[in-house]
């Protein structure tokens, strides 16, 4: 099997895709926690752009590490799933 970051630099759109939708939600949640949401805005595409990055791309991959014999594609994406949570609390909590 091939590492996650692998996977990213072969379909590109996916990591685009991943980020996207990582700020929509960060967004989301910052507008509802915060009056203003121009800084919502703003620390959704600060996030965003971190995720983007190769730095983020790397420290997941390594988190993650290859997937299980027995584990299943959905199991193996909510494992990935997990550790970008815990990354992004970590980077931004």
């Amino acid at each position: 099997m091939t590492s996650l970051v692998k996977v990213i630099a072969r379909y590109p759109e996916v990591a685009e895709t991943a980020a996207v939708v990582v700020a929509k939600q960060v967004e989301a949640v910052v507008v509802s926690s915060l009056a203003n949401g121009e800084k919502a805005a703003e620390f959704a595409m600060e996030v965003s752009g971190f995720v983007k990055g190769e730095k983020f791309r790397s420290e997941l991959s390594s988190a993650v590490g290859e997937p299980f014999n027995t584990e299943s594609e959905d199991e193996f994406v909510g494992r990935a799933k997990e550790a970008m949570r815990t990354l992004l609390k970590k980077k931004f909590i």
